[in-house]
């Protein structure tokens, strides 16, 4: 199996323990140092993504489908679909119970068959306009 297939294997692997809130694997599939450059968040270490994962989950019951995933010799790029329902209060707003529905296009970086970094573009704007945020914030 090439590189690529199994970065994109572990990116799988990453996508079912996300949307499953499967803290175990992602032990597995992460260094503890993970960095995620994401603007607006500022999460240094593995424990702080799954501390944020897990607000998000908790918040707005969040879940990803994979769009599309491109493999570049240590990289992954991958566009996804982001859904929810706003059942709890999430960046200020109030909980309205609407479905949610966005995109982030990732870059990930593994090593050692881990990931090890991610840069993260969200369409932020699209989801505080449907969690009903009036901008400025």
């Amino acid at each position: 199996m090439s590189l690529q297939q199994e970065n994109i294997n572990l990116y799988m692997r990453f996508l079912t323990a996300m949307n499953n809130l499967n803290y175990s694997e992602l032990d597995k599939i992460f260094v503890q140092s993970f960095v995620d450059h994401h603007p607006g968040f500022e999460l240094n270490s593995l424990a702080d993504y799954k501390e944020s994962l897990k607000a998000a989950y908790q918040a707005i019951n969040i879940q990803a489908i994979l769009d599309e995933i491109i493999a570049v010799d240590d990289k992954l790029i991958t566009r996804a679909t982001l859904t929810g329902k706003h059942v709890d209060k999430f960046f200020g707003a109030l909980p309205t119970g609407n479905s949610l529905r966005w995109t982030t296009i990732e870059i990930w970086r593994v090593e050692n068959h881990k990931f090890v970094e991610r840069w993260a573009e969200d369409d932020l704007l699209g989801l505080v306009r449907q969690l009903g945020i009036t901008l400025p914030f």
